[in-house]
C-alpha cells in the first residue's frame, strides 16, 4: 500500500516467459477490500533449481481517469 506493507502476496504460474497474476484488491493476510490508492508490484522469480533469476513486471487495466495536477499525468486504471 501507499505506506510500503504488503498487502498481497501469492503464487504465479511457474512456465517460462510471460506470466500472469491476478489481484482482485483484497488483502492476502486478512481477506479486507483494499482502498483506493497506490500499489506497488514486485515479482521474485527462480528458476528450476531455485536459483533467484531477473524478472520484468507489466500492467494493464481500462483507464478510467488522468490526473494532471502537478503536471505530469497519472493515470487512473479501474
Amino acid at each position: 500500500d501507499e505506506t510500503g506493507a504488503v498487502v498481497y502476496k501469492g503464487d504465479g504460474s511457474k512456465k517460462a516467459g510471460r506470466n500472469e497474476v491476478y489481484w482482485d484488491g483484497s488483502n492476502s493476510f486478512t481477506n479486507e477490500q483494499m482502498p483506493d490508492g497506490v500499489y506497488k508490484i514486485s515479482v521474485a522469480a527462480e528458476n528450476e533449481t531455485g536459483a533467484k533469476i531477473a524478472s520484468t513486471t507489466y500492467t494493464t487495466g481500462r483507464v478510467t481517469a488522468v490526473d494532471l495536477a502537478d503536471g505530469a499525468p497519472v493515470l487512473m486504471l479501474g
